[in-house]
Parts: structure tokens; sequence; C-alpha cells
């Protein structure tokens, strides 16, 4: 039943005009290059924006026109400093804005032969006021003693 809904429902979260993204910091020693920015159109000619605009001076600044049905991808491998989110735990000016003037589908993908990653952006449908984390907020630590295994 599962399978026979998904393929009869059509979900629009990844479908829009306007994207904000930070791409991940990847370790290098793992992999962390060449990055893409896969831009995918629809039934009408798009414009697409990629912007940093809190690093206008040396970020992303891409204008791309996609013909209609078809799949653009951007390399954004020699700008991998201005776009990933180093260092952690810090406030940066590494936010990506895409917007368009049609509807397109965004994809950020990671492509080192060790670590491929793609990264689905979600449009309007992922912006919020009030986010919930779904995972364990707190956990006790019991101190480890040589020899030990504690299971939990």
């Amino acid at each position: 039943m599962f399978l026979f809904s998904f393929f009869f429902f059509k979900s629009e979260a990844q479908v829009d005009t306007s994207f904000w993204f930070v791409a991940p910091d990847i370790s290098a020693t793992m992999g962390d290059s060449p990055v893409q920015l896969h831009i995918q159109t629809y039934s009408q000619v798009a414009t697409v924006y990629v912007r940093q605009p809190a690093n206008i001076a040396t970020g992303v600044n891409l204008t791309l026109s996609v013909p209609a049905n078809t799949l653009n991808i951007s390399n954004l491998t020699p700008s991998l400093t201005a776009v990933e989110s180093a260092p952690t735990n810090s406030v940066s000016n590494k936010g990506i804005y895409i917007s368009s003037n049609a509807n397109i589908s965004v994809y950020y993908t990671i492509g080192a032969g060790t670590n491929k990653e793609m990264i689905s952006l979600k449009g309007r449908e992922l912006r919020g006021l009030i986010f919930i984390r779904l995972f364990l907020i707190l956990f006790y630590q019991l101190p480890l003693q040589a020899g030990h295994l504690v299971l939990m």
C-alpha cells in the first residue's frame, strides 16, 4: 500500500523559486570535492540567480539561463572556502540564496571518490520560526574504566 500511494501523490517541497542553503564543512581527508549545484527546470525557461548576500565581494555570484526541462550543473569547487560553513559553532556569511523566475529544483552534491553526498534543497516549506529536534537531548554518560564495555 505504501508503494502504491508513493507513486500517486506528488510532493512539491523541493520545487520552488526561492532557496536558502549553507554547505556543510566536509573534512578534506574524507574528500570534500568536487562540489556542484544541480538546477533542474520544468516546463518554463528559468533565469536563476545564485548569490551570497552577506559575502558579495568574494562569494558566489552566478546568473544562469536554464532552458525548460533541463538540468544545469554549476561547479562550486573553486569557491569551496566561500561556501563551506567553517569554522564550526560560529556565525558566518556563507549562506547561499538561490532565486528563480520559474519553478526549479536544486541539489547540492559532493562527488569525492570516497565521500559522495546529494543534498536536496527545500524551498518555502522549510522556512519557519520554530524547529523541533526529534532526537535525544540529554543522556547520561557513565565514566568508562579500562577493560569495561558499557551498553545502554
